[in-house]
């Protein structure tokens, strides 16, 4: 009833969040108990064998009392590491990120209890930024606890009455247009903001937020939690700052309106601007100056599959910054970050899980010089790997270092065309002529009918002598 019993009444979908095995540790016990009676059956059997001599009484105390040390000791030995704690500050230091990322007196939507109960530790006990409001969506779905959000300070601006909350319920919904009015003052002031930040950029000028909700609950309702956010939003009318966290799931951000979500590190804040992705100083002041990332770079902390994977998001957040100062040109700041980025979070020590985000850390920080291609290990990357980064590198208008790449690629296989097509592109625009032709000639060589390659083949051939080119030829006869 512990086992397969259990299995099959809670019918855990794939995959989970972390290991159930606290589900069958009935199993394990009723388990433990069989082998402690196999083994007091085996001891009984061994005294009656030697009929009770005192070897027989000497040696199943002895037999027990080792396997009562050495088996805790092996589980200990081979766990320790993997289980071991000392110097893993990863859930003090994300939270504590997460309520940083937020301005005075936010409000800041958690999606369940891992982001939510460290926050709550650290304001409760270590009296950290206290003024936040940690609003958590699981939760919201109670009325108890959304009176907790209306009168325990710092208080969430909520309409209903005390009655309307304990009625709380799913509404009846179909997709409908909201339209939430916006103060003349606060959004001229984030428009302004937002043309100093982007300055070919003309945002539309809007006085309501405006976005479309679709039900959640069997398409049919919307839920309370969405409803709350939605009512908060209206009462709220923009007088303190409304946060997702980037641990809530964009089922949670009331489809229309995410494309008001500005990231600014480990939180989204809701704004007038639509697709506003980053506020540069608030970004760059987050990562460089505000967050914490204790021993993310020492190799003797051990940090499981999870928690690497969570940690990609200090990475998101670095390549979007980076992103926005290479359309600046600013070199110096990009180095920064990649710099800071390695300096906390080597890759040595937190592997990529995310192909994409690693392919843009490795580019940017060829770009910026803080590694470079030359010594670049090839085993760490595949060709898919090399080819994206390249590629990259191109769009950036680093061409020295994307040949580099390049180069290595065709020495891999040297009939990637992809790779000898960049090559050719890439001398063109060095005006080194003659490598571009000699590698057009050797792939027309063993693809005769590419006509396309042979157009550009004799394209190359009369910038490498412009001399013989038939109007010129003309002109020296005359």
């Amino acid at each position: 009833m512990t086992g397969l019993a259990i299995i099959l009444y809670l019918n855990q979908p794939d995959p989970q969040p972390r290991e159930r095995d606290y589900s069958y540790v009935g199993s394990f016990f009723a388990y433990a108990i069989w082998i402690g009676i196999g083994a007091a059956a085996i001891l009984e059997w061994f005294v009656i064998q030697t009929k009770k001599s005192f070897v027989s009484r000497l040696v199943p105390a002895s037999v027990a009392g080792i396997l009562f040390l050495v088996s805790p000791l092996q589980v200990m030995v081979k766990n320790y590491h993997s289980h071991n704690r000392s110097g893993n500050y990863v859930a003090s230091d994300y939270s504590y990120n997460m309520l940083q990322s937020c301005e005075k007196e936010g409000i800041l939507y958690t999606n369940g209890d891992n982001d939510t109960f460290p926050l709550w530790y650290l304001q409760e006990v270590e009296d950290v930024r206290k003024d936040v409001r940690v609003a958590n969506l699981s939760l919201l779905n109670t009325n108890w606890y959304v009176s907790q959000l209306k009168h325990k300070e710092p208080k969430v601006p909520i309409s209903l009455s005390d009655k309307q909350i304990k009625e709380l319920a799913p509404i009846p919904w179909k997709k409908k247009t909201i339209e939430i009015d916006i103060p003349p003052e606060l959004a001229k002031r984030e428009r302004e903001i937002y043309r100093n930040t982007f300055k070919f950029a003309r945002p539309v000028e809007q006085t309501v937020l405006k976005f479309d909700l679709s039900p959640k609950l069997f398409k049919r309702y919307l839920r309370v939690q969405d409803y709350m956010i939605l009512n908060t939003l209206y009462t709220n009318k923009f007088r303190k700052p409304m946060y997702f966290a980037v641990t809530c799931s964009r089922d949670n951000m009331l489809d229309g309106l995410q494309k008001y979500l500005r990231m600014d590190g480990l939180a989204f804040k809701i704004t007038t601007v639509p697709s506003w992705t980053l506020e540069p100083d608030t970004l760059y002041k987050n990562l460089m100056e505000r967050y914490r990332y204790r021993n993310l770079n020492n190799p003797k902390v051990y940090f499981n599959e999870n928690i690497m994977s969570l940690l990609q998001n200090y990475r998101s957040a670095f390549v979007q910054l980076a992103n926005y100062y290479l359309s600046t040109g600013d070199r110096k700041k990009v180095t920064e970050l990649m710099r800071k980025s390695r300096e906390v979070m080597p890759p040595s020590v937190i592997p990529y899980t995310n192909k994409t985000i690693g392919q843009w850390m490795a580019a940017f920080e060829i770009y910026s010089g803080v590694s470079n291609p030359d010594s670049m290990d090839m085993t760490k990357y595949d060709r898919q790997d090399l080819q994206s980064i390249g590629e990259l590198l191109m769009r950036f208008r680093s061409l020295k270092s994307a040949q580099k790449i390049f180069e290595r690629l065709v020495a891999i296989n040297p009939m990637d065309v992809r790779a000898k097509g960049y090559l050719v592109d890439i001398y063109g625009s060095n005006k080194e002529y003659g490598k571009a032709v000699a590698l057009l000639e050797d792939w027309v060589k063993n693809n005769p009918n590419d006509k396309v390659a042979k157009e550009r083949l004799e394209e190359y051939r009369q910038m490498l002598h412009p001399e013989e080119k038939p109007g010129n030829e003309r002109l020296s006869r005359q």
